[in-house]
């Protein structure tokens, strides 16, 4: 049995690290656990899904590289005084 995926949260993002990239295995993993119409590739479908999935968790940007995401979030250091 595969391993579940859990969407990836940008609340887990530095300032150093403001991008997480999201591979088509997890991608697809993702869209199979919440649809029943399942997929076996990277079609408009999964990676319209995904681009919706990740702003609606709070993603502020998603760009597709091939069969893979990188997803942005925005992240800012406020200095204390």
């Amino acid at each position: 049995m595969a391993r579940p995926y859990d969407f990836p949260d940008p609340s887990d993002r530095s300032p150093n690290h403001p991008s997480e990239l999201a591979e088509r295995d997890r991608i697809i993993g993702l869209y199979n656990s919440v649809q029943e119409d399942k997929a076996q590739r990277m079609s408009q479908a999964v990676k319209s899904w995904f681009e919706e999935a990740a702003y609606s968790a709070g993603w502020a940007d998603v760009k597709f590289v091939d069969d893979q995401a990188v997803l942005t979030a925005n992240v800012a250091l406020v200095k204390q005084r």
